[in-house]
């Protein structure tokens, strides 16, 4: 038995740009945006965007899962920043702060994969 599978060419500029936006607010709710935040010497912080992860809920507790090498990127760094609102913003946590599991061979990095790490706040109890 053969399956079969209809292909539709869609130009995206066809998409109409209340429905583009519509689709940019929804995955705003998931999607969270990853900069590195350095705090030179007499002078304000930059902040170099890294990546992107993924808002997951996982038995109750909630992650970010992204890339391994994205992680990797702010491993040096004191903080790492989240966009998480739709209007330029950041949400500054220190990189202590965050626990991550991660699926990847970094001795020798396969071109499709594992690449996986899975982003926790580090909770203290009181």
């Amino acid at each position: 038995m053969s399956e079969e599978h209809m292909s539709i060419d869609f130009p995206l500029e066809s998409i109409p740009k209340t429905v583009d936006d519509q689709i940019a607010a929804n995955l705003m709710n998931y999607l969270v945006p990853l900069s590195t935040v350095r705090q030179p010497r007499n002078s304000g912080s930059s902040m170099t965007f890294i990546g992107s992860g993924t808002l997951v809920e996982i038995h109750g507790g909630f992650h970010i899962l992204t890339a391994a090498h994205v992680w990797h990127e702010a491993k040096d760094e004191d903080e790492l920043g989240l966009a998480l609102t739709t209007y330029p913003s950041a949400f500054v946590v220190p990189r202590k702060a965050i626990g991550a599991k991660e699926m990847w061979n970094r001795d020798s990095p396969a071109e499709w994969g594992p690449d996986l790490a899975l982003l926790a706040w580090k909770i203290r109890e009181r």
